[in-house]
């Protein structure tokens, strides 16, 4: 074969190699021997026993039972801790250190009857250092919705915003012997009426790395109203910042997203909707600059499940999960979607993937220029027709997202029984990240009650900006807020995941901002450089009130390349020694019948 053939075949095989990988499923099941059938449904992720390994927290079929599953770095991924029998239906659990001694606690809140009641588990290291819960503590408080959890006083310890029965909206906090007290001197006003059903968030609007609150509302016509909350340093209160309505009060809402969609460093309003209560005809907006915008997307045969068709157990509202499972930048959505032509009853459900892509319809009076595409080649998504929660998880810590699934079966006496499987992220591209993680900073290694960090801590309400040149050399700057949301499965994790895509250059600036209460609330925030891609931050803001003291640990992921690159040197070591080794045999070969021939020849000199 000439040289020009033989270059013209190999590009051919390379060609026919990326595009069969290019439609390749990007998730493959993971099997029961690796992840084990846990037979319950997700409510909240967090490093329980403080091992730098995110744990599962949630409720078996009954909702009276919450189950602690513990991540372990040996098979299987998860194994079963604890059940905890609370007795009345489980619908929301929030993880966090509520009594400001770097030890993990639960809230769990759960229906009595009209109300909402909220029990209380303190945490409580032991001599094995892991994590024991003291007994229950109920509240003696009845809710008309949902908590919402942050640290709204800039403390270090989370910090709840509470409805309360026959009482106006208000902050409360737990002392440290696990008992909670209301915050008589801070207040969100009384102007604000809530909307029940719907979760409230936390990000930045004016980018000056303090955290501010989106609380979903209602007008005296019961129209949902989004007041936006900054807090104010003169006066050490959240005073309403801005205020505006949905798109059309025609439409069925459902839970709101804050998230840098567009990678241009400010936070967009997702809001998924229905055109009626059947849900027919799903719609997606997103509000920048002011403005809202309907994206264009197409949904095919599926729609949102129906609100009314929700079960109890994994929520009765629409929900989006947003997270960039190919790191390429953009944040992905993760929904769960009902096959609208399907002759089941109840209907197909699907997890469906749709892509950040920029849009190629250009609308000038639009703000938002991306739209989101349902990945068709992920076809092990589409193997499950009884999905009915999705949620993205880094099982195995390097920086690519998987997915777990939630499958509603029929047990023998078919009854609803609710199993949890997980899908493993194997994305072909070599891509880069920054995975970072931000702790509440409340005690530094010698004094943490594990005589280590409180990795996974969840700490909700840090920011976290990134900035850095991509290969294009366009300026990126992505912007995040973690655990945003508390309330009615956000089902958010405790760390943040940037895409960084195909540049490897390193993260140019690096920011984590927070509140810090010293006489009165503000914002401190620190930067760093030149940040190594694929590595993955655990930032410790301790002390608080002085970020040139604080800490952060850096942890390398390899790249791909690397083990590529190392698999390629090895490759070409061990032919060069091939090589080497048949030339030296075929050098002493032909020195030997050299010998032969020389020691064969007439010598004449010797007549």
């Amino acid at each position: 074969m000439t040289k020009p053939y033989l270059i013209y075949t190999i590009f051919i095989l390379l060609l026919s190699q990326h595009l069969s990988n290019a439609i390749k499923d990007t998730f493959s099941r993971i099997s029961d021997s690796l992840f084990t059938n846990i037979q319950c449904v997700p409510h909240a992720y967090g490093d329980f026993n403080a091992d730098k390994r995110v744990d599962i927290l949630c409720v078996d079929e009954s909702a009276k039972i919450m189950k602690i599953w513990l991540a372990q770095e040996k098979e299987p991924l998860f194994s079963l801790y604890k059940n905890i029998s609370i007795g009345n239906e489980i619908v929301n659990i929030v993880p966090g250190d509520f009594t400001g001694d770097s030890v993990m606690d639960l809230l769990v809140t759960y229906k009595s009857d009209d109300y909402l009641k909220m029990s209380f588990f303190q945490g409580q290291k032991n001599s094995k250092y892991t994590n024991d819960l003291l007994p229950e503590k109920k509240i003696n408080l009845e809710l008309l919705d949902q908590p919402f959890v942050s640290d709204f006083n800039g403390d270090g310890k989370l910090d709840i915003m509470l409805s309360v029965v026959n009482d106006a909206p208000g902050f409360y906090f737990f002392d440290m012997n696990g008992t909670i007290l209301k915050m008589d001197s801070f207040n969100i006003g009384s102007d604000i009426k809530l909307k029940k059903g719907f979760s409230h968030s936390i990000t930045d609007v004016n980018n000056d790395y303090k955290q501010d609150l989106i609380l979903t509302g209602e007008n005296d016509q019961n129209k949902i109203i989004f007041n936006i909350l900054v807090n104010n340093e003169k006066t050490n209160q959240y005073e309403t910042f801005d205020s505006y309505s949905v798109p059309d009060d025609n439409l069925i809402y459902g839970q709101s997203l804050f998230a840098d969609f567009d990678s241009d460093g400010h936070f967009e309003h997702l809001l998924p909707s229905c055109n009626s209560k059947d849900c027919s005809k799903p719609i997606i907006f997103i509000r920048k600059l002011n403005k809202w915008n309907e994206v264009p997307i197409d949904f095919g045969q599926y729609r949102f499940i129906p609100p009314e068709d929700s079960n109890k157990l994994w929520g009765n509202s629409i929900s989006v999960k947003a997270g960039d499972y190919n790191l390429n930048g953009y944040l992905d959505l993760m929904i769960v979607l009902e096959d609208k032509k399907s002759q089941n009853s109840p209907k197909d459900k699907y997890a469906v993937l749709m892509k950040n892509i920029p849009s190629d319809i250009h609308n000038v009076s639009s703000t938002f220029n991306r739209t989101f595409k349902m990945d068709q080649h992920i076809t092990s998504l589409f193997s499950y027709s009884n999905v009915v929660q999705a949620s993205f998880f880094d099982l195995y810590d390097d920086g690519y997202l998987d997915i777990l699934l939630v499958l509603e079966e029929k047990s023998q006496n078919s009854e609803n029984i609710y199993r949890t499987i997980a899908l493993k992220n194997d994305y072909y591209d070599d891509v880069y990240f920054v995975k970072v993680m931000v702790i509440p900073g409340l005690c530094n290694v010698a004094r943490c009650p594990f005589k280590s960090l409180p990795y996974g801590l969840n700490y909700p309400g840090a920011l976290v900006k990134i900035e850095t040149t991509s290969s294009e050399f366009q300026r990126v700057v992505m912007y995040a807020t973690q655990l945003s949301q508390s309330s009615y499965m956000a089902l958010q994790l405790p760390y943040t995941i940037f895409g960084l895509g195909s540049t490897p250059n390193f993260v140019e600036h690096f920011t984590v901002g927070i509140l810090d209460y010293n006489e009165k609330i503000t914002g401190l925030s620190k930067e760093w450089h030149q940040i190594i891609p694929n590595s993955q931050l655990v930032i410790s803001p301790y002390p608080r009130y002085n970020p040139y003291s604080w800490k952060m640990q850096l942890f390398i992921t390899p790249s791909k390349n690397i083990l590529i690159t190392g698999i390629a040197l090895g490759s070409t070591m061990v032919c060069l020694i091939i090589m080497i080794g048949l030339l030296q045999f075929r050098e002493k070969k032909m020195d030997e019948k050299e010998r032969k021939i020389e020691s064969q020849r007439f010598h004449f000199d010797g007549l």
